[in-house]
Formats: structure tokens, C-alpha cells, sequence
């Protein structure tokens, strides 16, 4: 009840994005990897698959598992048998550092690795760390005891603080900023701190994304903001498909609760303003459990539903708008019943009392009908409710005004998209991401 009042009086939403804005299933596009990095591991890669399971690594050549395995660029020429060794060791311990990890980036890691023939068993990761919006960490016993991590580019960059990077770094570096811009989420691989190789992933936006955002912005008055700990690139990509103008990147979980707690304190003078966020991850719990409003993805982590006032039993954006809507026809009925049950109670009152006896004099009788008439009133006030319809896109009614021109996914051809995330190496000249974390408007550090 109280999620339902509150949620009628907002004045800002706060959309997470992994899951929320997009479906939370992404996709491999690309990858790439340097071979004067991987080298080094190469005869220790060569053992394990040599005391692998027979049943584990079959028939299967490290070729099939090139021709099975996404596209990769390698950046160092090697002959072909060698470059196909490196993808086939570049792929395992990917998986095997993603396999302890529940993202839905890990995941969709583990899930390709996972499908490739010939590949050793992943064992479980030793001495593994997670880092919060960050990545993760562990030792790699298999390849002689490597430090390995995976994770987003700053992740990297504080890895490798003061320390010398291999030459091919600034061309992974290059490829990175170029896909980044594309509107890809990209992870980058690095042991011992030198930069091994990237993975470029897409998630495809819903359908109804803009048209919610559209409808949160005109018809319910709500600023949206967009809050992600991708970077700053890729979530300007997404923020400018469906139509949010206030972007907040590279965030941890605690700068997205104190992301929620600025916008509290935005209000004129000494009052507050009400804020929702809608997220469904690990990271979000913190900001749904500081939201005057937290909203859940039904299928999120189970922290999160826990944290959250409201959980949508869907899997659906557009639910949280029907749960706003229907919270703001739920106020405006009782607020409508409180305006009768006044008017009825100020007028009828005083000459049931008999103030104005005898110019006006009502029975007790007619009291009493008057009374229950004023409650029947209010019971098929409330009853009108049952005739709420939620709001419809013009996707939900087969109409093609609707239709996210240019929805993520669906901007270009598929041979064209692939033909693109193919090529050969990005110049060096490609500049980095912007640094800045957000756009719009620019909350201060506290």
C-alpha cells in the first residue's frame, strides 16, 4: 500500500541498464587477442590438454574449436596452427575465469565456452575475488599458476598503474575504444598485468524500451535518468536508442545509491524529492533498498527482490509502467473518495444535527439511507478500478508507429553488422572513450 501511494507522487525514475533497459541476454560479436601475451602460456596450455580427459577433449582439434568459436582477431602474426592453439587457450581461460561468476556477461562467456568441442574441463577457479563493477580475479593453477583477471577497461587501468604494457596494447587498446563507441560491452582478458585479449558483446534493447521511456517522460512527468557500470561510450549509445538524455556511467553499486540519494536532495527548498529505481542485479540492491521506490525484475537476483519494494512477476519493462499507472489511478480513486465522503459528511452533518432546524430537517431515516448511499458511493468508486486498462504501445497492438527506429540490433543488415565487427585492426588514431561519467547533468562528488 505504501509502494502504491508513494509511487503516484514521483518526480524522477532511475532505469539500471544490463536487464532492465536491454533483455540481460547478450551476445559474443567479436574478439581479439595478442599472441606475444599469450605465448608464454602456450606449453603449459599444451600439458593440460595433453593430460585432459580423453572424453573431455575427444577428437576435436584446436581448429574445430576455431571454426565453432566466435570471430577473433590476433594481433601478432604467428603461423596458423600456433594462432589457432592461442584462440583455443585465449577461449578456456576466458571460461574458466567467468565460471564462478552469475553476471549475465559471465554467463553468456561461460555458455559460448561451454559449446566449443575439445576443450578441457573448466575446474573451478582458485583463489577467486570479485570485484564489484569491476570484474574478477583468481589463479589459473592449470597454466602455472598465472594471476588472471577479467573484467571492464578500468579495471584494467588500475591493474596495470605504473607498470609497462606490452607493445600490443595500444592496438587492443585502439580495438576496445572503436568497439565501445559501436554500443559494445567489452571485457578485457590480462595476466600478470599485460593485456592477453578483449571480448565484444552486444545485448539487445527491448522492443518497448523507448516507447516506456517515452511514456514515463511525457505522459506520467517523470524525469529518467539511466544508471550503468558500463562505460561511458557504449552507455551513451544505449541512452541516445531509447531517448534518455541524463546518463550516469561506470558506476559502482554505491555511486548508484548515492546516484538516488543527489536526486532526493535536488528538491526546491527544504523538501524532498521521491525517486525509483528499477534494476534487477546484485549491484542494484543498495540503490532499490535507497529508492523511495525500488522496483525489481521478476527473474533478478534474488538480493534484489529482496531489496526492492516492488517486484514485477515478468521479465517486462513495460510492467513497471502499468504498476505506475495503476498506481496514480489507485490515488486519484482515493482521493476522489475522500472529496465525496467531505462533501457528504460537511453538508449532510450539521442539518442531520439539526443547525438549521426547523427551516431544514432531515429524518433519521433519510439519515441513515443518506449514510449508506454515501458508503455505496464509495465502494463503486473504488470498484471502477476493475475497468483500469494499462496503457498500450502501438508495438503491444501491432502498429508500426511504434517500432524503435533504428532499435538496437536492427539498425543495419546482419552481414553488413558482422561484415563491420570483422575487419581488420582500427587505426591507432582512435580515440578513447570520453572519461566522464555523466551526461546531462553532472552530479558532484560528494
Amino acid at each position: 500500500a505504501a509502494a502504491f501511494e508513494t509511487a503516484a507522487k514521483l518526480h524522477a525514475i532511475v532505469l539500471d541498464k544490463t536487464g532492465t533497459i536491454t533483455q540481460g541476454s547478450p551476445s559474443i560479436q567479436a574478439a581479439v587477442l595478442s599472441a606475444d601475451a599469450l605465448t608464454p602460456l602456450l606449453e603449459a596450455w599444451r600439458q593440460l590438454r595433453k593430460y585432459a580427459p580423453p572424453k573431455a577433449v575427444g577428437q576435436a582439434t584446436p581448429r574445430e574449436v576455431v571454426v565453432r568459436a566466435p570471430a577473433v582477431t590476433v594481433v601478432g602474426a604467428r603461423p596458423r596452427e600456433v594462432e589457432q592453439e592461442l584462440q583455443a587457450c585465449f577461449w578456456w581461460l576466458l571460461g574458466t575465469l567467468e565460471s564462478a561468476s552469475d553476471h549475465p556477461v559471465a554467463k553468456c562467456i561461460l555458455g559460448t565456452v561451454g559449446a566449443l568441442p575439445g576443450l578441457p574441463p573448466i575446474a573451478p577457479p582458485h583463489d577467486f575475488e570479485y570485484f564489484s563493477g569491476r570484474g574478477v580475479r583468481c589463479t589459473v593453477d592449470s597454466l602455472g599458476g598465472v594471476s588472471a583477471r577479467v573484467g571492464n577497461l578500468r579495471f584494467y587501468e588500475e591493474t596495470v598503474a605504473g607498470r609497462q604494457e606490452c607493445g600490443a596494447a595500444s592496438e587492443l587498446r585502439s580495438w576496445v575504444a572503436l568497439l565501445q563507441e559501436q554500443g559494445h560491452t567489452v571485457v578485457l582478458m590480462h595476466v600478470d598485468a599485460q593485456l592477453v585479449g578483449a571480448v565484444a558483446l552486444r545485448d539487445p534493447i527491448r522492443e518497448d524500451a523507448a516507447w516506456v521511456v517515452d511514456y514515463m517522460q511525457r505522459t506520467l512527468g517523470l524525469e529518467v535518468w539511466m544508471c550503468t557500470g558500463d562505460n561511458a561510450a557504449t552507455a551513451q549509445t544505449i541512452a541516445r536508442e531509447v531517448g534518455i538524455t541524463n546518463v550516469v556511467a561506470e558506476a559502482l553499486p554505491a555511486t548508484k545509491s548515492d546516484c538516488v540519494k543527489q536526486l532526493q536532495r535536488t528538491g526546491a527548498g527544504k523538501s524532498l524529492r521521491r525517486v525509483c529505481f528499477v534494476g534487477d542485479g546484485i549491484n542494484d540492491s543498495i540503490a532499490l533498498a535507497q529508492a523511495d521506490v525500488g522496483i525489481a525484475i521478476g527473474v533478478g537476483a534474488q538480493v534484489a527482490v529482496e531489496a526492492a519494494d516492488v517486484t514485477l512477476v515478468r521479465s517486462e519493462l513495460v510492467d513497471c509502467v502499468y504498476f505506475l499507472s495503476l498506481s496514480k489511478s489507485t490515488f486519484s480513486t482515493i482521493i476522489l473518495n475522500f472529496f465525496w465522503a467531505f462533501c457528504f459528511n460537511f453538508v449532510c452533518l450539521p442539518m442531520a444535527a439539526g443547525v438549521f432546524y426547523p427551516t431544514i430537517h432531515i429524518p433519521p431515516l433519510v439519515a441513515g439511507i443518506g449514510m449508506a448511499s454515501s458508503s455505496c458511493l464509495v465502494v463503486m468508486t473504488s470498484l471502477g478500478l476493475r475497468r483500469f486498462q494499462p496503457p498500450r504501445s502501438s508495438l503491444s497492438t501491432g502498429s508500426g508507429k511504434g517500432k524503435v527506429a533504428g532499435g538496437f540490433g536492427r539498425r543495419a543488415a546482419k552481414g553488413v553488422e558482422q561484415e563491420s565487427l570483422m575487419s581488420a585492426m582500427p587505426s591507432p588514431e582512435c580515440s578513447p572513450p570520453p572519461a566522464a561519467q555523466a551526461f546531462g547533468r553532472v552530479f558532484e562528488e560528494p
